[in-house]
C-alpha cells in the first residue's frame, strides 16, 4: 500500500511540477501515507497518544504486563486542594494505576505484572475440589502442598460466587480461629517495587521462582460451612466502590497499606529516601476508589484525615510502639474516641454508611529464625512472647488489646458513655501470632512481617467490608 501511494506521488509530481510550485498534491499524499501507516498500529493499540506525554510507543506482552509510574499531572482530591503528582507537595504522595482511560499520564521506569496475569485469590470453604463446581473454575495457578499444617490434598482457591451473599459468609467473630494452609502459586500476587519496602520484601522471595506461601483457614469453615472471602481485585474493588478507605497506625498499619495497594495494583517503585511518616494517597480501582496510608505511632493525625478526606471506612491501631496502660487510655477514652464519635455523626448527617474497624496489634516473636512454617498452638506462641519478649514490652500487647477492646465496648454504649461508637475488630492478634516464620528482617527485626507473603490484613479487610457492604 505504501508503495501504491508513493507512485502516484510520484506520479503527481511528474504531471504537475514541484516546478510550478503546486505542491498541494504531494503534501496531501504524504499525509495519506501516514495515515495508512499508522493508522492501523494505533488501532492495534501498538501506538497511542497522550496529550500530556507526546507520542508513547508501548509494547503489551502476552501477559499483559503493565507498566507503571509516576502522574506528572493534578488531580482535586475530595476535601482538599489540587496536588501535584510525584515527589509529593506538603508532605503527600500521590498514587495511580494505570489504567483504561486514564490521561495525562507519563509511563517510567520498571515493570510489573497486572491484576490480569495474577491468580485470583477468591473464597474459600474448605470443600471446593475437582475442576469445577457450580459454574465455578479452579485456578490452574494454584496446586497442592503437603505439610504437617494442612491436608495432603488441598483444594485451591475458586472464582468468587456471584450469588455469595453475606447470608454465606463466616461472620467475623468466626474468623480468629483456625489455620494457616501450605500453598503453592505459579507466580506471586505483586513483586513489591516500592522503595519504602524493599527491606521488608521476604527474604527468600524469588520472583521467578513458584511462589510458596501460606493461606487463612477459620475453623468455621468446616464447622459451620460457611464461607471464607480471600482477595479478589474485582470483588474489593466492587465493595469499595465510590469509598475512600483510611488506614492509619504504627509501621504494622503501614504494611497493610503497602500490601493492599499493591494487590490493587499501584506497586510503583518510590525512592527510598523519604518522609517516612508521609500520608500516601493512592486512586484505585479505576479511580473509583481511594485509598490512605498514614504512619502515625500513637493516632495524632486521626481529626486532620478525617476532616481533610472525610473518610467511609477507617482502620486504625496503635500499640507496637509501647505506651503504660494509663497514657494509652487517656488517649484513647479523652482523644480518639471523641474525634471518631464526630466522624459517625458526620456520616450519618450525610447519610454515609461508615464503617471503623479497629485491628489488635500482634507482638513480635523473639528468636523468629528458627521457625520456618507456622505454629499451629496459640498457647505456645503466647508463652514464647511471655517468657522472652520483654525487651519490647511485646508481652504487654495482649493485655493492652484487651484494655483498649474493653475500652471501646464501654463507648459503644450510649448509656454509659454518650459516644455511641459502632465498630467491627479485626483480630490481626489472634492470627498472625502463629506466623513466628514470616518476619522481614532476620534476627535484626521479629517484628513486623515481610511481602508479598503477608497479605491478611488485606484479606480481613475485604471479608468484613463484604459483610457490610456486600
Amino acid at each position: 500500500m505504501a508503495v501504491l501511494i508513493t507512485n502516484l506521488c510520484h506520479t503527481l509530481s511528474f504531471h504537475h511540477g514541484v516546478r510550478h510550485g503546486t505542491s498541494t498534491k504531494i503534501k496531501l499524499c504524504l499525509l495519506v501515507l501516514i495515515a495508512l501507516c499508522f493508522v492501523p498500529l494505533m488501532i492495534l493499540g501498538e501506538i497511542k497518544w497522550w496529550w500530556g506525554g507526546g507520542l508513547l510507543l508501548r509494547q503489551e506482552n502476552q501477559k499483559k504486563t503493565a507498566k507503571s509510574g509516576f502522574l506528572f499531572s493534578s488531580t482535586t482530591i475530595p476535601g482538599g486542594a489540587p496536588i501535584s503528582h510525584g515527589d509529593g507537595i506538603g508532605g503527600m504522595m500521590i498514587d495511580r494505576h494505570e489504567e483504561k482511560n486514564m490521561t495525562h499520564h507519563i509511563i517510567v521506569n520498571g515493570s510489573n505484572s497486572s491484576n490480569s496475569s495474577l491468580p485470583t485469590l477468591s473464597w474459600w470453604n474448605g470443600t471446593n475440589r475437582g475442576n469445577e463446581r457450580n459454574g465455578t473454575t479452579i485456578l490452574p495457578a494454584a496446586v497442592s502442598s503437603s505439610s504437617p499444617l494442612s491436608s495432603p490434598t488441598i483444594a485451591p482457591p475458586v472464582k468468587l460466587d456471584k450469588n455469595l451473599t453475606s447470608a454465606k459468609l463466616c461472620p467475623n467473630e468466626d474468623l480468629s480461629e483456625g489455620r494457616w494452609i501450605n500453598v503453592t502459586y505459579d507466580i506471586p500476587p505483586y513483586i513489591p517495587m516500592r522503595g519504602e519496602v524493599q527491606q521488608k520484601t521476604c527474604l527468600d522471595f524469588d520472583p521467578a521462582k513458584p511462589f510458596h506461601t501460606y493461606i487463612w483457614e477459620p475453623t468455621a469453615v468446616h464447622t459451620k460451612g460457611c464461607v471464607f472471602a480471600t482477595f479478589d481485585h474485582d470483588s474489593f474493588c466492587q465493595v469499595s466502590r465510590n469509598k475512600t478507605i483510611a488506614i492509619i497506625g504504627d509501621s504494622i498499619s503501614f504494611d497493610h497499606y503497602l500490601s493492599l495497594s499493591h494487590l490493587l495494583g499501584v506497586p510503583k517503585a518510590l525512592p527510598k529516601a523519604r518522609n517516612k511518616d508521609a500520608l500516601l494517597v493512592s486512586h484505585v480501582c479505576q479511580n473509583s476508589t481511594i485509598l490512605i496510608g498514614k504512619r502515625d505511632f500513637y493516632l495524632h493525625s486521626v481529626q486532620r484525615i478525617v476532616q481533610d478526606f472525610f473518610p467511609d471506612v477507617l482502620v486504625l491501631n496503635r500499640g507496637a510502639h509501647y505506651v503504660i496502660d494509663q497514657e494509652l487510655m487517656r488517649h484513647m477514652n479523652q482523644t480518639v474516641f471523641p474525634q471518631l464519635h464526630d466522624w459517625q455523626q458526620n456520616c450519618r448527617l450525610h447519610g454515609k454508611d461508615c464503617m471503623l474497624i479497629w485491628r489488635t496489634s500482634v507482638p513480635g516473636h523473639p528468636n523468629c529464625t528458627q521457625y520456618k512454617e507456622p505454629s499451629t498452638s496459640l498457647e505456645e506462641m503466647e508463652q514464647l512472647v511471655h517468657d522472652h519478649g520483654r525487651a519490647y514490652h511485646w508481652d504487654q500487647f495482649l493485655i493492652q488489646n484487651k484494655l483498649v477492646l474493653d475500652a471501646f465496648k464501654w463507648a459503644s454504649s450510649s448509656a454509659k458513655s454518650g459516644l455511641n461508637l459502632t465498630y467491627a475488630v479485626m483480630d490481626a492478634y489472634s492470627v498472625n501470632i502463629l506466623r513466628p516464620d514470616m518476619h522481614a528482617g532476620g534476627p535484626r527485626d521479629c517484628l513486623h512481617t515481610c511481602l508479598p507473603k503477608d497479605n491478611t490484613y488485606s484479606w480481613l479487610l475485604h471479608h468484613m467490608m463484604l459483610l457490610k457492604y456486600g
